[in-house]
């Protein structure tokens, strides 16, 4: 999944239990929700160069498969 990228935060549970296998973070993207991928299918997450990222909130990436993360 792909995100747009006026995208500036993922809210509390957003994506929870939504199947996503893989997603690409918008650069524009600073917070990342509690629980936001919560109980997903997920093995990658990928954030685009020059992240604004300063925050991932707790929970955030439980119940995943994550195997890696490229920031």
């Amino acid at each position: 999944m792909n995100l747009n990228n006026v995208v500036t935060s993922i809210g509390d549970s957003a994506f929870e239990a939504a199947n996503l296998k893989s997603i690409k973070i918008p650069a524009n993207v600073e917070v990342i929700g509690g629980s936001a991928f919560i109980n997903n299918s997920l093995s990658s997450v990928t954030f685009e160069k020059g992240s604004k990222l300063t925050e991932i909130r707790g929970s955030a990436f439980s119940g995943t498969t994550l195997a890696s993360i490229e920031i």
